[in-house]
């Protein structure tokens, strides 16, 4: 994980320089701790660098949504410099100004954070952030989350939706408001916003909602069936609105049986999104639900996606079926779960490509570890949340209870509320679960595994 690469260079930065820093930059509520620009970086083109300055003074540092790096107050000088456009000779005064340490120690620094941001960048299987979903050792609970999932709308179109019943009950918040939810999470310190549903393209204020994420300054996701957006001109307009990442959903390489899990005959649109986003210069990655009805198929789509699509990122989601019970109509029990992974992970080492696979379930079912994917957790009120079309506030979209609306209940109430504080320290664990020493790094689960 980037986190563990940067770790120690970190540290021998701060010991290098070991003295009281005078503080110039106010650290202030709102918009003044974020730092959030396109520019050149070296000879590698234009680069998006979104750097939130923390209470403590120490920052987050989101480069191109691929990667995060966190910063201690040192190092978040160097990069609050380097975003604020100073030459290097004026960093190296700025320094011997505030601190005890030559010129040419200072140049060696900062010439060797920009070297490491560089080798990351150019690190092809970079990880979203969107992926952040473990606890760090010793890492506490920040004020905000890192990702925020905007549900903009539950519909989806023609599409068999899995929130048609809670569609019908909710009334969307309309445009103005969705920009205030947006206002409030910048102003709460969340860097990364991922616009969902339903499919959110069907609302007709995406484009708008996108271009105004990306002037607040956000990192901004989407996902998608893809429909709409086989219109190749449309692609281009939500890249050029400030569109960084995307993740699409596609059930099979067979059109008929794609066609018939999503009860439309949309396949054909729906892969030549895929083609687009392909092409386009942006993070993108097709996302597979694993269920009982396409687990037999999932190698060859996947395959598939590689050979005919030339698509190099995989997401697996799977539906959850729980060893006691079916908690959905088609899902695959976990015991089965551990073996596909096996041969899908062996299958990526194969094709040279990147699988992630998503459903934070308890270690003792499935071992994340031991299957290749090393240690995963549930983000779900730990650094993410979901927000409702009606601006509910929800852990996730698999987990639909609501702790406050975000527009009309303090902030302070939701993000401490008693249910968000269970998932964090793991408090709806089975018993024989707190006996594994691989409680620490699953974190139980998730709580759905109860419920």
């Amino acid at each position: 994980m980037v986190m563990e690469k940067i770790d120690d260079f970190i540290k021998k930065i701060a010991n290098k320089v070991g003295s009281v820093f005078k503080p110039e930059i106010e650290l202030q509520e709102g918009v003044d701790n974020v730092h959030s620009k396109v520019i050149e970086f070296q000879d590698m083109g234009r680069h998006k660098f979104h750097l939130r300055i923390l209470k403590d003074g120490s920052a987050i540092l989101i480069v191109d949504a691929q990667f995060v790096v966190y910063l201690n107050h040192t190092a978040m000088i160097y990069i609050h410099q380097f975003l604020d456009g100073k030459t290097l000779e004026q960093i190296k005064e700025f320094f011997a100004e505030h601190y005890y340490v030559e010129p040419h120690r200072v140049e060696n620094d900062y010439r060797e954070i920009m070297d490491k941001i560089a080798t990351l960048i150019q690190v092809e299987d970079g990880t979203p952030i969107n992926e952040l979903g473990f606890k760090i050792k010793g890492q506490t609970v920040n004020d905000f989350p890192f990702r925020a999932d905007l549900a903009i709308t539950y519909r989806n179109g023609k599409h068999e939706s899995c929130f048609e019943a809670r569609s019908k009950d909710m009334e969307e918040l309309k445009t103005d408001e969705m920009k205030k939810i947006l206002d409030k999470l910048w102003k709460l310190g969340v860097p990364n916003i991922v616009f969902v549903g339903g499919e959110p393209s069907e609302r007709e204020d995406l484009m708008e909602l996108i271009d105004y994420s990306e002037k607040k300054g956000f990192v901004t996701g989407l996902v998608t069936n893809g429909v709409k957006f086989s219109d190749e001109d449309l692609v281009k307009e939500a890249i050029n609105k400030g569109l960084d990442h995307v993740q699409l959903t596609l059930h099979s390489h067979d059109e008929n049986f794609h066609n018939k899990v999503v009860g439309s005959s949309t396949w054909r649109k729906t892969v030549e999104a895929v083609k687009n986003f392909e092409g386009a210069d942006i993070f993108f990655i097709v996302r597979i639900t694993l269920a009982e009805y396409n687990k037999q198929k999932i190698i060859d789509t996947v395959k598939w996606l590689h050979e005919d699509l030339h698509v190099n990122e995989i997401a697996i989601n799977a539906l959850i079926n729980f060893p006691d019970g079916v908690r959905y109509k088609h899902g695959v029990p976990k015991i089965e779960i551990e073996n596909l992974l096996a041969r899908l992970f062996s299958l990526a080492d194969e094709l040279g490509i990147n699988i992630r696979f998503y459903a934070p379930n308890q270690y003792l079912i499935t071992n994340a570890i031991e299957v290749g994917l090393g240690p995963k957790q549930g983000s779900a009120g730990v650094t993410s949340i979901t927000i409702e079309p009606n601006g509910d506030v929800i852990p996730s979209l698999a987990y639909l209870k609501s702790v406050g609306n975000i527009l009309k209940d303090d902030w302070h109430d939701i993000w401490y509320s008693r249910l968000f504080k269970n998932i964090r320290k793991s408090e709806y664990t089975l018993p024989n679960v707190e006996e594994a020493d691989l409680l620490t790094i699953c974190g139980g689960g998730t709580p759905l595994d109860l419920d």
